[in-house]
């Protein structure tokens, strides 16, 4: 059987469980009843096409012996290839044999002279969909790579912005997490083009107690990193937001110091000078008003409906700007 996650939350159900309405592939006929489950497990970078094989594939396999060789080559196979059916299919096949079914989902692979996970993997290429599916099978939101950064790092990194908002709205996600740098997740934002979304999860981290002067290992706030980044855009939203532009890295700059020492006279004229600003923290609008904070989710609830599949919103949680995960939309064999 096929367990669809709806948004509702029905008394007794915890985040882990989710709950949904129960189909079986053997009993459905390619009609409109199969045409809706496949959009109720879909989203806008899943095509009905891949969850449709992907079901038809289960169902030829499903009551087939597992050859763990054959199975882990598919697998490895649909997951360079972007294949969300194939992922899909051969996940669910090894559900109950749990030992395989973790290594699957976590074992690094080869690609490009490194190993490297699943997860990033599909973060890399921008699966959005692979890298829900990854997480709903028990990948770590969290899982911390060879240079200590996590899925979120990588895909702000890579530009990845459904991925990366994907992540910052999950509640088991940790902003506080540092790479070998010594850099969080607003070190990384801080490097992104100014967006809406860019300023949304911004809100996020920092209400949820990341502070906007976080140093890495080299004595640099986020601000420093959009100086470096020659983003003036960046730099006046931050210092609007509260960060201190006085703070001076290892080096003894200060972001408008090292703006001068860059020649950036686009940044240099945004931020004041050295030892004529006085850091007032009242003047952080992200901390004063942190219900903002679920603007972001509920924005991206919106541009991702079928989000809501796995994602509830009840009335105390909405008032205080929160979202609670529980779980994704894709299936699960029982």
């Amino acid at each position: 059987m096929i367990e669809l996650a709806h948004s509702g939350n029905e008394k007794g159900d915890s985040p882990s469980q989710g709950s949904g309405t129960l189909i079986s592939p053997d009993t459905l006929s390619e009609n409109a009843e199969w045409l809706k489950a496949i959009e109720k497990m879909s989203d806008r970078m899943v095509k009905a096409s891949d969850i449709n094989r992907g079901l038809r594939q289960l169902k030829s396999t499903r009551n087939l012996p597992l050859d763990q060789t054959q199975l882990t080559n598919q697998y490895y196979d649909g997951l360079l290839k972007g294949s969300y059916a194939t992922v899909f299919s051969e996940l669910n096949r090894t559900r109950k044999n749990v030992l395989f079914h973790d290594s699957l989902i976590n074992k690094p692979i080869a690609r490009n002279s490194e190993l490297v996970s699943p997860l990033l993997i599909a973060i890399q290429d921008g699966r959005l969909s692979i890298a829900k599916l990854l997480t709903f099978h028990g990948v770590p939101v969290n899982q911390i790579d060879s240079s200590g950064c996590t899925p979120l790092m990588n895909a702000l990194q890579d530009e990845k912005i459904s991925i990366a908002e994907f992540f910052v709205y999950n509640d088991g996600c940790d902003y506080n997490i540092k790479n070998v740098d010594g850099n969080n997740a607003l070190h990384f934002l801080a490097k992104m083009h100014k967006t809406p979304e860019v300023e949304d999860m911004i809100k996020e981290v920092v209400s949820e107690g990341l502070s906007l002067d976080s140093v890495n290992v080299n004595g640099e706030t986020p601000l420093h990193m959009a100086v470096i980044k020659h983003n003036p855009e960046m730099v006046s939203y931050l210092v609007a937001h509260g960060a201190d532009p006085s703070i001076r890295n290892k080096g003894g700059y200060t972001p408008r110091g090292l703006a001068s020492a860059m020649d950036l006279k686009s940044i240099t004229m945004i931020l004041p000078e050295d030892g004529g600003y006085v850091h007032d923290s009242s003047r952080n609008l992200i901390v004063d008003k942190p219900t903002r904070a679920g603007v972001g989710r509920r924005r991206f609830l919106l541009r991702h409906k079928s989000f809501t599949d796995g994602i509830t919103i009840d009335s105390a949680a909405s008032q205080a700007g929160r979202v609670m995960v529980l779980n994704t939309s894709s299936p699960k064999l029982e």
